[in-house]
């Protein structure tokens, strides 16, 4: 492969707070309604971080970093960036497709387009995230145990983040864990398994173990923002906590404002319950938090989004 050039451009004023630009594939895209309930990660994204932070979704399916490369789609992000925004990359679902040569690309090149990527956010003075891969649901069908999908470019990206001294978030490795809490069955409910005669998109149902609907694309978001919140980095302090990210879920998913207001004040008794180490009172909070998105689903919010919402009201009751 001939070495790639990516040509420094003049540089941006810096904005009042950062933006998170992503460059990815089919598990991070953005979704028009038609294909509900398919969502990816990215499309999520925002509802883990503080409204001042923007999040711009390049990703875009069928992609490698061959390909998002050479269709310029890198090159629109880099006139765009400012300095100290942020690019998210993450790829090797579709570098790995041998069998596809327009977007195959072997390892050894995608380091190459990586580190590219990496240099050519560093020349408009942002900040770039390598984001491994996130997990197929691959498992052991005797142990149970979720294998790493596309381990070669796992490695080979955690390479070049110690090459260059790149942050990382090892999506790879933070999904597999959480395939293997919730065992493979669960895992039907994160990825695109529907039933056939449900959705406009899917009247002969789907049973796909790449993408994701709606709950799973909010449980990798949220995997992701916990990753970032690790990281030693400023965007670290715009991720939220987890009832603030069910709030924003919430707004975003329900019909009245009478309505969303009254779920955002159980939200904020049941956090500062939990603050004070009330866990009774919280879980109380929460009971009642479920009970009324229970009473309005399918009214002024739709089943799938009230059991979204439900189940991550669940996730925090087991925390403690």
């Amino acid at each position: 492969m001939n070495a790639l050039t990516i040509t420094a451009l003049p540089s941006e004023k810096k904005g009042n707070h950062p933006t998170i630009y992503i460059a990815s594939d089919s598990t991070a895209q953005t979704y028009s309604g038609y294909w509900k309930p398919q969502a990816g990660w990215g499309q999520m994204l925002p509802y883990f971080f503080h409204p001042d932070v923007s999040v711009q979704n390049h990703a875009i399916g069928g992609r490698s970093t061959k390909t998002f490369y050479n269709e310029g789609r890198m090159d629109t992000i880099l006139r765009e960036i400012r300095p100290d925004d942020y690019l998210l990359i993450q790829f090797g679902h579709n570098d790995a497709t041998e069998w596809i040569p327009e977007r195959y690309t072997p390892v050894d090149e995608y380091k190459e387009y990586l580190k590219d990527f990496v240099e050519g956010v560093r020349q408009r003075d942002g900040i770039p995230v390598l984001v491994t891969p996130v997990g197929r649901r691959d498992f052991n069908k005797d142990s149970g145990e979720f294998n790493v999908s596309f381990p070669e470019y796992v490695e080979g990206m955690k390479e070049v983040a110690v090459d260059l001294d790149v942050l990382l978030v090892d999506l790879s490795t933070l999904s597999r864990h959480f395939y293997n809490e919730i065992g493979p069955g669960a895992t039907r409910d994160i990825f695109l398994h529907v039933e056939p005669g449900i959705y406009e998109a899917f009247p002969d149902g789907a049973a796909d173990d790449t993408h994701f609907q709606e709950y799973g694309a909010v449980r990798i978001a949220d995997l992701l923002s916990e990753g970032i919140a690790n990281l030693h980095t400023p965007l670290a302090d715009y991720t939220v906590d987890p009832y603030n990210s069910l709030s924003q879920l919430s707004e975003a998913f329900v019909g009245g404002e009478g309505l969303t207001r009254s779920l955002k004040k159980k939200l904020q008794e049941a956090k500062k319950s939990d603050e004070e180490g009330n866990y009774s009172a919280r879980d109380h909070q929460l009971d009642s938090y479920i009970n009324q998105v229970e009473a309005h689903a399918g009214k002024f919010i739709s089943q799938d989004h009230a059991d979204i919402l439900i189940k991550m009201a669940e996730k925090l009751r087991e925390e403690k």
